[in-house]
């Protein structure tokens, strides 16, 4: 079943749930389809709508496709920006820019990211973040912070700074261990 038509029920049916795909990629869908589904979603929900977005490396290996290369995976993260704020893009073998003209807010960008070049990618283009394991995020090096202040509402999504750097690594050990029970961390 395709997501987009029950975010827009949810939308229709609530006033405080945040909501969008977690996770999506810029390869089973047109960027361009994405964008227009989750900035109607967002209006929908008057703004609590999130693109939760990654690479496809699940969805699309399904299908015997790889995942997005790193260079189209960024440059889909700033098209889908774009055109959630209505502003026009250029596309490859369109006759002119390519825009959403009602769009007019800025969606925030959920990415799904394991390894130190996407929690470098994420330090620079997302709103937020998450990863099954926090270790590769970790060891990264990544100490940049996302786009826009977390919120406490947020739950716990990876701001890499120092100290909360640390809490993860301790977590991490305990998990590691046997000393916790296996968790994700999600932002659903």
């Amino acid at each position: 079943m395709d997501i987009y038509p029950y975010l827009g029920i949810a939308a229709m049916n609530t006033e405080k749930v945040e909501m969008g795909p977690f996770v999506t990629n810029p390869l089973t869908r047109h960027p361009s389809v994405t964008a227009s589904a989750m900035a109607t979603i967002d209006t929908l929900s008057d703004g609590r709508a999130f693109l939760g977005l990654g690479r496809g490396d699940s969805a699309v290996k399904m299908l015997g496709w790889r995942p997005a290369k790193w260079k189209e995976y960024e440059q889909s993260i700033h098209d889908m920006r774009s055109w959630m704020r209505g502003d026009p893009v250029e596309v490859e073998g369109a006759p002119g820019p390519v825009a959403l003209s009602w769009a007019d807010r800025e969606v925030p960008i959920v990415m799904s990211l394991f390894g130190p070049r996407g929690a470098k990618l994420a330090g620079r283009l997302a709103d937020r973040a998450t990863t099954e394991c926090a270790v590769s995020v970790l060891s990264s090096g990544s100490t940049r912070t996302f786009r826009r202040p977390q919120r406490k509402q947020d739950g716990i999504p990876f701001h890499l700074r120092s100290a909360l750097a640390r809490m993860f690594r301790m977590t991490w050990k305990r998990l590691a261990t046997g000393a916790a029970g296996s968790r994700r961390s999600s932002r659903i």
